[in-house]
Parts: structure tokens; sequence; C-alpha cells
């Protein structure tokens, strides 16, 4: 019978690979992110130092690869803290279990449902197992013994951990193990519906909607979750066995770009993406505060999915309703657009790829203010850190500006960015609304232009 090996107990390759792919993120606060991000994400709540976020993070990698225990973390710990200065919240002992066993136990749930999913024709069943002492919370004592189909709902929600310190895992059973061992197919299964629960916090008490028995952020399957968080597939509008280096470069971009890019791997592009897909769920600023926590792995990553797809785009030549976000607006933009009447609904800057084909058409190049295609490329960075940031006071719109690196022209790059739209966005078949600022044009444009004070306002950088 599989039996999940305990966390730290023996190298697990499945779980290793799952806590490795993750990208750093700085929070405030363990709800600063969603319990689906947190499968592609690495985050301690409170943690906004890089150096010690990294530092915590190697030191559960060695426990995850080595074995190492806890007693060997919280050792390691109060190094990093008396290193970094960091200061963590609540009494260390408590603190530094729950970092420790939260990030084990979702490593080992993760690669222990991967294995799931890889041997299911062959071990079609999973069955649930409670630790029954006086420790065990009544519903997972009941759920103990539950045996259900792998593709049963009841694992969407139920697949352990669930909960701060629980301890359940599950078995993986052939039909030739429930004969074996006398088990039987749980009919009816337990229920899996959620009720009104009262969650007190710092800001007071809400009420969320969970399963019995699970806590808040954790009725959900972490491996299902990863899984879907890393379904990036193909490059939109290619199918296999295209790869990124079948595209051709644009003029101007150094061949191995394209190469740069795909190394990063798939996954971590895919857990960027998702990070910036995210910014179109919640308000401008907490969206800008958010993502101005994201490291330089996040951001190399969604730079690197964004070239693939935009050079895929641009080589396909044909619109289809995809849309990227490219990046965040950060506060001083937010307080900008707003005072000019175009408060965004979101801090998502996204570009569509009718936009982005349209940013390099024949008739704009061939008057000379086309930006390059390779320019194009670079959107993400040429956003995120611009040589300055513009408020057009005519049409409240945003001038992102860079100086295009051309000896032979004096001009500025300008990327110019429109707050408060609406979008229709095609993606896997269905379509749907998003809101926030979109990339509507970009070009090349004389300084004393720019310079006009009736008609500009430097918001960020300079000129």
């Amino acid at each position: 019978m599989a039996i999940a090996p305990q966390p730290g107990a023996v190298p697990f390759d499945e779980a290793i690979r799952f806590f490795r792919d993750k990208l750093n993120i700085g929070t405030d606060g363990w709800r600063d992110l969603s319990a689906e991000a947190y499968t592609t994400s690495f985050a301690v709540a409170g943690v906004r130092n890089m150096e010690a976020l990294q530092a915590i993070r190697s030191a559960i990698d060695g426990a995850i690869t080595n074995g190492t225990t806890l007693d060997d973390f919280r050792r390691e710990l109060r190094d990093i803290m008396a290193r970094t200065g960091l200061e963590l919240r609540g009494k260390f002992g408590w603190r530094s279990r729950v970092i420790f066993e939260t990030n084990l136990r979702t490593a080992y749930a993760a690669g222990k449902w991967a294995q799931i999913e890889r041997l299911k024709s062959a071990r079609p069943y999973v069955r649930y197992v409670a630790v029954l002492d006086n420790r065990t919370r009544p519903q997972h004592r009941a759920w103990h013994g539950t045996v259900l189909p792998v593709d049963h709902p009841f694992w969407d929600t139920h697949f352990p951990p669930n909960g701060w310190g629980c301890r359940c895992t599950v078995q993986s059973l052939s039909q030739r193990d429930l004969t074996r061992f006398g088990f039987t197919i749980t009919d009816p299964a337990p229920p899996s519906g959620t009720a009104p629960r009262s969650i007190r916090g710092r800001d007071g008490n809400r009420i969320v909607e969970l399963p019995p028995g699970i806590d808040e952020g954790w009725a959900h399957n972490v491996g299902k979750a990863e899984r879907a968080a890393r379904g990036g597939g193909p490059l939109p509008g290619w199918s296999a066995p295209l790869t990124p280096q079948d595209i051709t470069p644009p003029a101007g971009l150094a061949a191995t770009s394209l190469a740069d890019a795909a190394a990063i791997g798939s996954r971590a592009r895919d857990a960027a993406r998702r990070l910036h897909d995210a910014l179109l769920q919640v308000d401008a600023d907490l969206g800008a505060a958010s993502a101005a926590r994201w490291g330089a792995d996040v951001r190399a990553a969604a730079a690197a999915d964004f070239m693939l797809w935009a050079a895929a785009t641009l080589q396909r030549g044909q619109a289809r309703g995809e849309l990227r976000v490219l990046a965040a607006l950060k506060q001083p933009e937010i307080a900008a657009v707003t005072a000019a009447g175009r408060p965004p609904a979101t801090a998502a800057i996204w570009i569509r790829d009718e936009e982005l084909i349209h940013l390099v058409r024949s008739t704009k190049a061939e008057r000379g203010q086309a930006i390059s295609q390779a320019m194009v490329l670079r959107l993400p960075d040429l956003i995120d850190q611009p040589d300055a940031v513009l408020l057009d006071l005519e049409g409240g719109e945003l001038l992102f500006v860079f100086t295009p690196g051309r000896p032979e022209d004096a001009r500025l790059g300008k990327i110019v960015v429109r707050s408060g739209l609406t979008r229709r966005r095609q993606e896997r078949g269905t379509r749907r609304l998003v809101d926030g600022s979109g990339v509507v044009t970009a070009g090349l444009v004389e300084l004393r232009v720019l310079t006009d004070t009736n008609r500009y306002r430097v918001i960020s950088g300079s000129l």
C-alpha cells in the first residue's frame, strides 16, 4: 500500500520540484495572497526583506531535500534573524513550527498528488488517513478511512493538509489493495459543502464560507491548484511541436533572447503570469502594493513570458482577442490618473494582441514613428523601469518614456497607457471582460514635445 512519506523523512522528487519552482513574494500578512497563489509563491507572512525570505526558503529547501529537522530549522532561523535584523510576529517556537510544517506538508501534499495522478490508472482510489490521538480535529477523525476514486470532487477541497498544523495524509490504493485490506468505497461520500463561519482577524470578524473542519486558506487541493496554476500550455496560437526556438527573432533582437526567455522555464513563467492576472481581481491600491513587493525573479519570469507571447503573436500577425497583463501601476501613477478623472479599477496594465500588432504596423514604420519590434518585446521592462512617467493633461493618459538606444536618432520612445478601460479577453475558449489600464499606442517623439508643461506633467523620473 502506497503511503505518503512524512515531511522531511526521505527525499521526495515531486515535493522538491514543487517547492523549487516557487517565486519569492514579500507580504505584510498571510492573507495578502490567495490560497491558490501560495501554490506558486513562497511567502512568509510579514516578511518583506528579500534577503531574509530567500534565506528562510533555503533552510526549508534543505529540510525537504535532506530531511533536516525542526530543531535544525530553528537554529538556522535564529541565525537568519540575527544576520538580517528580521523580526517575526508571534512567539518564536510557535511561529517557527508554523513556517516549517506548513511549507513541508504542502510540498509533500503537492508531490503526493502528482504521484496519485500519474498512477491513477493502476491505483484509482485514495484513502484519507488521520492521526488518531487527542490532538485530532473531530471532523478529521470522522474522515479517517474514507475511500473514494481519485477523480471524486471530495478531494478538491478535502485533500490534506486541511488546516494549520493538520497532520492528516492519504494512501493511494489499487483494487487489489481494497480486497487485501478489506476496504470499501465510501458511499455516500462525506458531505463536502460549505457553511458560513466567523473568522477573527486584526480588522475584526469576517464571515467566510468554508467546509466544516477546514481552516481558512486550506479548502483546496494543493496539488490540483499547483497543476492548474502551471497549466500555461503551449504558446497561444500555436500547437505542439512548435517551440520558442521555432519563432524568428525580430530585427534588432539578439538571437539568444528568445532562447534565454525559454530557459527560465514554463513553470516559472506560468506562475508569474498568474500573479499578473491576479491584479485583475483586486482594487488598484491593493494590486499596486502587492506588485511592489514582487522580487526580481517574478519580474524576469513575467518579462520572459511576455516576450515569447509577443514574438509568437507578431509572427502570427493575426489578432485573436488575447490579452496579457504586462505590468502594474505604481501608487503615484494611480493618484495622478485618478486626479485627472480616469480612476483605474485595478492596477493591471495590459495589452491586447490587436494593439500589439498595431504598434509595429508598416505604415507607422514607414513614417519613422514606430518603435522597433525588439522594443515591443521588452514592453514590461520599459513600463516598469522608464526614464520618466508623464501625465497627459488633456486626455489623462500616462506616458512611459524611455531611451530607444538609437545613436542616429535623438528622439525618445513613449508608451501610452489609458486607464479606466474595459476590454473583452479571449482565453482557452472563453470570453470575459477585464478592467484596468491598457497600452493604446507607442512610438517615437521629440523631447521638445514632452517638455511642453501646458500639455504634460512629470509624475516620476526625469526627461
